[in-house]
């Protein structure tokens, strides 16, 4: 065990390791995010770096907030990554 300067871990915390290079040139391979799960969709800004779990990928994605509060389009940085992936909001 260590312990991360500035980092006081809580059950809402999780530390990954970045892989691939679909964000750089702001986040490169082998960084550590420290996140917080949010549960709350509104407290979510505009430009901000998210990790989206699912069954199949851990992703790291910029968010952009579309038109209509029910819809987050996630892009990329890297302008050579072209994938923007949509989720919808589900009840």
């Amino acid at each position: 065990w260590y312990r991360i300067p500035g980092y006081k871990p809580s059950i809402a915390h999780r530390l990954f390791e970045v892989e691939g290079k679909s964000m750089e040139p702001n986040i490169f391979p082998g960084d550590i995010l420290i996140c917080q799960e949010q549960k709350e969709y509104k407290k979510i800004l505009d430009g901000s770096v998210v990790l989206i779990v699912t069954k199949k990928a851990i992703l790291v994605k910029r968010v952009k907030l579309s038109g209509d509060p029910n819809v987050f389009l996630f892009e990329n940085d890297n302008p050579d990554e072209t994938e923007v992936l949509e989720l919808k909001k589900m009840r």
